[in-house]
């Protein structure tokens, strides 16, 4: 059983039979006892419930605002050669979605892990598609620069699966014809992440300061 309590400007409560005082904010507060027994407890709170339940909902939307305002909406000023890097990461996206989409198909496949359950074609013409929006998005697109820079940074992730398959199963495609060229082109993928985050300015936005 959980029982709260207003003490001054915090929260004091009992849980099982423990008491203690909650230095933490209020919306933290109930999911936090909630777990600490077990998913068991019962509340009992003669109406504090509500209003922290209240403050939880604000608090969340306020969390959601923030992301909102401090990570998706900005739009950072980035430096020429980080702009170069972008258009150059852009034109390489859509160079490859051409590829997908027409005479490297074949190749494509071989990067589809077979456990996908769709066939390798259409995941092929698909990431096909998806990589050919994220590139005109960072050639064209400057002002939404960090949303496209996060997406494109999931998207390489996503996809890195495909490379993992390719060295596994030991299949040869876009020259990469031994085991080791297939296990050193696995490290140009956390390459590819960091140019998609610090050539947009995501990387700044992502791990600024604020306050």
């Amino acid at each position: 059983m959980i029982h709260l309590g207003k003490l001054g400007d915090r929260i004091g409560y009992v849980v099982d039979g423990e008491s203690g005082i909650a230095a933490m904010p209020q919306f933290l507060i109930l999911p936090t006892l909630y777990h600490s027994s077990g998913g068991r407890a019962c509340l009992e709170t003669d109406g504090l419930a509500e209003t922290i339940l209240a403050n939880t909902f604000f608090w969340q939307e306020s969390a959601y605002t923030y992301i909102l305002s401090t990570i998706f909406m900005q739009n950072p000023k980035t430096s020429t050669v980080q702009t170069v890097f972008r258009i150059i990461l852009g034109a390489f996206m859509i160079w490859a979605a051409i590829g997908h989409l027409t005479l490297q198909r074949q190749e494509f496949q071989a990067q589809v892990p077979d456990w996908i359950p769709l066939g390798k074609d259409l995941v092929v013409i698909l990431s096909g598609i998806v990589e050919f929006l994220l590139g005109f998005g960072m050639v064209f697109l400057a002002k939404h620069k960090v949303k496209i820079g996060i997406a494109l940074a999931i998207f390489y992730v996503l996809i890195f699966p495909g490379n993992i398959a390719q060295y596994v199963n030991g299949t040869d495609a876009f020259g990469l014809d031994t085991d080791q060229k297939r296990l050193i082109r696995l490290f140009f993928q956390p390459v590819l992440i960091a140019w998609a985050l610090w050539s947009t300015g995501a990387l700044k936005v992502l791990f600024s300061k604020k306050g």
